[in-house]
């Protein structure tokens, strides 16, 4: 398995990987280019990265992270995913920080990898990571006021691309002792002062996880039935929509798999069951988001992703909230009141009547 760690350690400089975008996108790309100006000013991102310091590659990386959000945030959807809504606050920080825009480039070309399944891409991503984690290593070696954003975000973005226990409890564990422990004291000055505060981002997905006993093999088998359940029912509610129903599917077998081997009882071992689930948060949503042709199914399709990863965390007690389940809380809730306006505002009829009845287990596993 790849490491953002040991295998980003000795990655060499990849040759340049076709990244080519759409024609409008391109378009926009050499506009940006020509006249410098920030293709997304909705974004908000202040300042912007300026065009003449990056490569054609990186621009168009930057681009494509930079596209995602702007789509989404049209759509009044840019809260419904773990990274979208914050991608904004990380492209200003990463503008004027190089080791933080390299581990934003490499977030980028970990999604196209995923998307288009490349193996050059992915070499550009592990490029970009190697030369972010080198330049975290130093930058946490004179960490003061001036770099701690820079620091935080860089040190986040390396963190949700780990992908090994190795490297993701050391990016953890520095997280929490070397920038969250000092920034309390300026965090009113930090341009991620919201993030710091957040329960679910911060203070409780970086702290030690929490020690308690496995649940009992009859709560185990009671978890995933009610997983699977929740599942066979969107997966009848979702015939005819090509897209939500194969993503249904897919999270439905890989719950069966969990019920059919034996407990991971390593932190190492509960990191490789549930590193599969991980990825699809961050990557599943923002696929069904942005080519909704109907909002109802797609919506309902993610607060079950959602829903399934913070129903599933007391079996993997040695990894906590921290892993994947606290990242969901958030846009999860955010669902769920959009789902709640859906039917304030239709009235009851079919449709909202049955996107009501499918969102009651999100619902439910949200509450507790």
């Amino acid at each position: 398995m790849e490491t953002l760690g040991s295998e980003l350690e000795s990655q060499s400089s990849p040759e340049q990987a076709p990244l080519a975008l759409t024609p409008g996108s391109e378009r926009s790309v050499d506009a940006w280019q020509q006249t410098g100006s920030f293709p997304y000013p909705n974004l908000q991102v202040y300042p912007s990265p300026q065009p003449q310091e990056y490569s054609n590659a990186e621009l168009r990386l930057i681009y494509h992270l930079s596209s995602i959000s702007n789509d989404l945030l049209t759509k009044g959807a840019t809260g419904l995913t773990i990274w979208t809504q914050k991608l904004p606050k990380f492209l200003s920080i990463a503008s004027t920080h190089g080791y933080c825009m390299q581990a934003l480039l490499s977030f980028s070309a970990n999604h196209l990898a995923w998307v288009r399944s490349s193996h050059e891409t992915r070499n550009l991503y592990l490029h970009h990571g190697s030369i972010a984690l080198r330049g975290l290593h130093e930058a946490i070696g004179s960490f003061s006021r001036d770099n701690a954003d820079a620091v935080l975000a860089t040190s986040l973005l390396l963190l949700w691309q780990a992908t090994d226990w190795r490297s993701w409890s050391s990016l953890r564990a520095g997280i929490q002792s070397k920038v969250l422990s000092a920034m309390q004291s300026w965090k009113h000055e930090s341009l991620f002062a919201e993030y710091v505060a957040e329960e679910d981002l911060l203070a409780t997905a970086f702290r030690a996880p929490r020690r308690r006993s496995s649940v009992s093999a009859h709560e185990r088998v009671s978890i995933l039935q009610n997983v699977l359940y929740s599942l066979q029912r969107l997966q009848s509610a979702l015939v005819g929509h090509e897209q939500e129903l194969g993503w249904a599917y897919q999270l439905h077998a890989y719950v069966q798999q969990l019920q059919g081997i034996d407990p991971a009882q390593t932190p190492e071992d509960q990191f490789n069951c549930l590193y599969q689930l991980r990825k699809w948060l961050f990557w599943v949503p923002v696929s069904l988001l942005q080519g909704q042709s109907s909002q109802g199914p797609a919506l309902l399709t993610v607060a079950h992703l959602y829903s399934t990863a913070l129903a599933l965390e007391p079996l993997f007690p040695e990894l906590g909230s921290s892993f994947c389940s606290a990242m969901t809380l958030q846009p999860l809730e955010a669902i769920i009141s959009v789902t709640d306006a859906m039917q304030s505002q239709h009235g009851i009829n079919t449709s909202t009547m049955e996107i009501g009845m499918l969102m009651q287990y999100p619902q439910q596993i949200a509450m507790n």
